[in-house]
């Protein structure tokens, strides 16, 4: 990479699989597609659509749709291209050259990218042993003063959340933008809107991950007008394309809490079950389960057609499996089961 700037020179592309057949369970989707009147819904609206035309940059239609669902006013939101597209906003707005951000490990690993590409400082502080937040996380905010502190609550891979009073705490202690990533906050029963009377917090969720539509890549950033007009200032115009548009209102009208719930059943009588023979499986509130494995599992389930995450970490290595429907969780820990004796250390 002759041309690359210096503060990439070691970032590799984040590890995406398009996977057509098997089980996949290793990026965190909805099991659960649209129905068949939803789908019909789309189809007229695309025969509605103006090809030849740019979409509506000022996202009116989406954003007084979720605004009235949500109770948000039209100026505490804007929309981008996934969750992810908010996140990037806000290093955009808000970091310069060395500036420090700060969030835990193990995490969402594009946070690391977003600060070597705008060659940020990083700083990480490890959960506990059982992937927790720890009292370290506030010291170390009061000792670095970062411009930038990123929660993912539910975290992305360990399922594990933030007390709610120890995450006002960092709020308070910190100077400069909290950036909370609520993509699995469904799954969590946490409403964060509820911090925006902080005004130096900024919420990402996205379509993804409760909702179903990880295909169309939309999310939302949700705040104080001022810090979404700091945000429009730095997103493209015509950055959401007119079919995601047009999908969204979908989106900002769906009532998920009956998928939530089976999938938040789904998970914990998974988990259950793992822990059951004998594997370490830790406290989730996200749509996956994350337990310890040899790292020979998932290569052995590959084999079988089946795609779990693996994910290594302090010299040891996790799996995050996605909740499935009920006979492909079913399946995967049968398999998991017969090859329990051969990759477990039990």
């Amino acid at each position: 990479m002759k041309y690359i700037k210096e503060s990439l020179k070691d970032a590799k592309p984040y590890p995406t699989r398009y996977i057509k057949e098997g089980i996949i369970l290793n990026a965190n989707e909805s099991p659960f597609d649209l129905n068949y009147n939803d789908k019909d819904r789309i189809r007229k609206f695309i025969e509605s659509m103006n090809f030849n035309r740019y979409p509506d940059s000022s996202q009116n239609e989406l954003i007084l749709s979720y605004g009235k669902k949500h109770k948000l006013s039209k100026d505490e939101m804007i929309f981008s291209v996934g969750s992810d597209g908010i996140i990037e906003a806000v290093f955009k707005a808000v970091i310069t050259k060395n500036d420090k951000v700060l969030t835990i490990r193990p995490t969402f690993t594009m946070y690391k990218e977003y600060a070597a590409i705008y060659e940020a400082l990083f700083i990480e502080v490890d959960l506990d042993s059982n992937f927790n937040f720890t009292l370290e996380l506030y010291d170390k905010i009061v000792e670095e003063n970062p411009k930038l502190v990123i929660i993912c609550s539910p975290n992305n891979p360990t399922g594990t959340t933030i007390d709610w009073v120890y995450l006002e705490r960092i709020i308070k202690a910190t100077k400069g933008i909290v950036l909370i990533d609520a993509a699995y906050a469904e799954f969590a029963d946490i409403n964060y809107n509820r911090l925006m009377k902080y005004d130096n917090v900024i919420i990402a969720k996205t379509a993804s991950k409760a909702y179903g539509l990880a295909s169309i890549r939309l999310g939302v950033g949700i705040s104080n007008p001022a810090n979404i007009n700091m945000l429009k200032i730095v997103i493209p115009p015509f950055h959401i394309n007119s079919l995601t548009l047009g999908i969204g209102l979908l989106f900002a009208q769906m009532d998920v809490l009956e998928n939530v719930r089976k999938i938040c059943l789904m998970r914990d009588r998974l988990s259950l079950a793992l822990e059951s023979v004998g594997i370490k499986v830790y406290p989730s509130k996200a749509n996956f389960v994350f337990f310890e494995a040899s790292s020979e599992l998932v290569p052995l389930l590959e084999k079988r057609n089946i795609f779990l995450r693996e994910i290594k970490y302090n010299g040891k290595t996790y799996v995050r499996m996605t909740i499935g429907k009920n006979h492909e969780n079913d399946l995967v820990l049968r398999v998991i089961v017969s090859l329990n004796e051969k990759v477990y250390k039990i």
